[in-house]
């Protein structure tokens, strides 16, 4: 019951790179394929630091729960949320300056195939914070026992960026780069609705302001 939303988590996770990919590959051409595949690393490089920060969170909250330690359920959140801020900040400075000799080591060495890995990668590293920071609030989610809560936020995620997809690229035709903001915008409606429920009381962690600190 703990298990499947975690392995269906990272299944969206992936499936992100995948359906834009097939969005580009229809609406942009087939050379577009190539700067979408090309960032699909690094894209996965920043799910994988939001999962790092919230499993070990998460394990130690659900630990702190199962003892009524509240306020130790309560510092760890803090101190996640804390530390993915941080982290996603130095991704996100650091991936925008070096991004260039960065899609080069990854393999995009020829113009075209390095222009649209820029455009795609552009707004995803930019947009790191939304994608950690939500990453981190599903996880707190999990460690509560609400699995049920995080699959649908994570599946409603998948289907908006589906739908954004479609709208960026052969309405509003965005090209590659609306493909990344449609990953970016699912990934944000994710963050609100799962801060909802942390800032409506429906959950035993509660995100207080003071707590936002290493430990």
């Amino acid at each position: 019951s703990m298990a499947l939303p975690i392995v269906f988590g990272l299944m969206v996770n992936g499936l992100y790179n995948v359906v834009d990919a097939i969005f580009v590959t229809r609406g942009v051409g087939p050379l577009a394929i190539g700067g979408v595949s090309v960032v699909f690393p690094l894209q996965m490089l920043i799910f994988s630091i939001s999962g790092l920060i919230g499993a070990g969170a998460a394990s130690i909250i659900s630990r702190a729960l199962g003892r009524k330690d509240i306020h130790k359920a309560n510092l760890v959140a803090g101190n996640a949320l804390f530390s993915i801020i941080i982290l996603a900040v130095v991704i996100s400075a650091t991936g925008l300056y070096f991004l260039e000799p960065f899609l080069n080591l990854l393999g995009a060495r020829s113009d075209v195939i390095f222009g649209y890995a820029y455009d795609y990668a552009l707004p995803i590293v930019s947009g790191a914070f939304i994608i950690m920071f939500g990453g981190v609030l599903n996880e707190l989610l999990r460690s509560e026992g609400k699995t049920k809560v995080m699959s649908m936020i994570l599946l409603l995620s998948s289907v908006l960026n589906i739908v954004l997809d479609a709208l960026f690229i052969f309405v509003l035709e965005m090209g590659v780069m609306g493909a990344a903001m449609a990953t970016i915008l699912s990934q944000f409606v994710s963050l609100l609705i799962a801060l909802y429920f942390f800032l409506s009381g429906k959950t035993a962690i509660t995100l207080q302001y003071k707590l936002l600190k290493f430990d």
